[in-house]
């Protein structure tokens, strides 16, 4: 067993990085949960992807992006659009 010394720059350095990952986690959950609430109309949703109607209703018919009826309204997770569209890069790609 072999015994190391930390220096106290060392240890600063170790909790600066420590920090640094922590608040980058949590800006992403939060990114994330802003991203779970907000919901996209079709209009929203075929100008941010920059497809058709007839695609977005396609995919949606299809399953490859999930609607959500609100009030008789079909509406989009942002996140589930996104995550939905990372799935057909990766199949692509």
């Amino acid at each position: 067993m072999q015994i190391e010394i930390i220096t106290k720059k060392d240890l600063e350095l170790l909790s600066e990085k420590i920090i640094s990952e922590v608040v980058k986690a949590i800006d992403s959950s939060k990114e994330q949960a802003a991203n779970d609430k907000e919901l996209l109309t079709a209009k929203e949703v075929q100008d941010t992807l920059k497809i058709s109607h007839t695609t977005l209703w396609n995919w949606s018919r299809k399953g490859i992006i999930k609607t959500h009826k609100i009030a008789g309204r079909l509406r989009y997770k942002r996140s589930e659009v996104l995550t939905a569209i990372k799935r057909k890069e990766y199949k692509a790609g």
